[in-house]
């Protein structure tokens, strides 16, 4: 599997457009068919377990659960991080995605969801529903450890 991670950028008409910032080759799997293939790509390439504050990624699937890009989403601080799911859908959108998951670390090991994560996911969840492009899971890691809100069955449509 390729892992393509890419950025968004406005140009001078202020119109958003995709820049592929890096690719690397993934053997170990061909899809994302479970929370934890996707932890286990998030522990390799990203190393997502050793951020020191809160990340949340997003990863764009095509309808056979084949990634087909990565973007960070937020940066915040330790407890802790801010984005909008406006700015979550225009790259869904420009990167052709039929489905998305996202990702993000508690950098105290501790993969319980706060409330805001639980807030934030559900209307990630509406904005999807709307827009034909479903929130397929947010899997929350801490460690070697990790929350899926679809096996907690708290995704459901």
């Amino acid at each position: 599997m390729r892992i393509t991670t890419y950025k968004s950028y406005i140009n001078e008409s202020k119109m958003n457009y995709l820049v592929k910032e890096s690719s690397t080759n993934y053997p170990s799997m061909d899809s994302i068919n479970t929370p934890q293939d996707l932890a286990e790509i998030m522990r390799d390439v990203f190393h997502i377990h050793e951020l020191a504050e809160e990340t949340v990624y997003m990863v764009c699937l095509n309808s056979k659960c084949v990634p087909t890009a990565f973007f960070v989403i937020g940066k915040g601080t330790v407890n802790t991080c801010y984005f909008s799911t406006r700015e979550i859908f225009i790259q869904a959108l420009l990167s052709s995605a039929v489905q998305i998951i996202l990702c993000h670390n508690h950098p105290s090991g501790d993969v319980t969801p706060s409330e805001a994560d639980i807030t934030i996911t559900a209307t990630v969840k509406a904005a999807g529903k709307l827009l034909n492009i479903p929130l397929q899971d947010h899997i929350i890691i801490g460690g070697y450890h990790h929350f899926s809100f679809k096996e907690q069955k708290l995704l459901e449509y």
